[in-house]
């Protein structure tokens, strides 16, 4: 189901989340929902992923084939979180294809249809455990989004300032992906986003980018 929150300008809908194991360099989350096909459609995608020793860098996401831009990005130790965006007039559904440096062990993504709004984003924000506080800027008219990766967040994760859209475990035990979004009719300067219930230690990443109308 798709759940939409409009603001004066901006649309946000979100889409759909989904997780792998793939333990490899690539990973392709196939007929991935976009939404409704418009000339002013940007897909957003928030990534977190976590490989063995050395960590990685995810060198790539292409949404139905067109190359994604980072948008914001953070690593502790072996785990990333990331959100990235393209532009995608066409097509209703579509590949989201992830790419690392290293393998990846567990991988998951959250996907967001927005429309009307600017690609470049208006301010972003990130951090790792046990910091589990954001700041952003957001237009009037604009949204925010949010992402985490959590090898450590066994009884869900609570959030403030946004909403949540998605929360779950990812490989049986006590690896958890989580995001939330918010649209805003008025401007708030200095958006405050907690998360609560997140375990101490590291391999905890959170990241988020706001958006304003084009």
């Amino acid at each position: 189901k798709v759940l939409s929150i409009k603001s004066s300008v901006v649309t946000l809908d979100f889409i759909e989340s989904t997780f792998a194991i793939p333990n490899a360099t690539s990973k392709t989350f196939s007929s991935i929902g976009l939404g409704t096909a418009a000339s002013d459609r940007i897909i957003v995608v928030g990534v977190g992923s976590n490989s063995g020793a050395g960590g990685h860098v995810i060198s790539g996401v292409t949404v139905a084939g067109d190359s994604a831009t980072e948008i914001v990005s953070i690593r502790d130790a072996e785990t990333r979180a990331s959100i990235y965006a393209v532009a995608l007039s066409s097509g209703t559904s579509g590949d989201v294809v992830v790419s690392t440096d290293n393998n990846s062990e567990v991988m998951g993504i959250g996907v967001y249809a927005m429309f009307g709004a600017s690609i470049t984003p208006t301010d972003t924000d990130s951090t790792i455990n046990p910091v589990q506080d954001l700041g952003l800027s957001v237009a009037k008219g604009g949204v925010a989004i949010a992402h985490a990766h959590d090898t450590s967040a066994q009884n869900g994760v609570t959030w403030t300032g946004l909403t949540e859209r998605y929360d779950e475990v990812m490989n049986g035990a006590n690896i958890d992906q989580t995001g939330a979004s918010k649209a805003f009719s008025a401007a708030d300067g200095s958006l405050a986003i907690t998360t609560t219930n997140r375990a101490g230690g590291a391999d905890n990443p959170i990241v988020a980018a706001s958006f304003q109308p084009a």
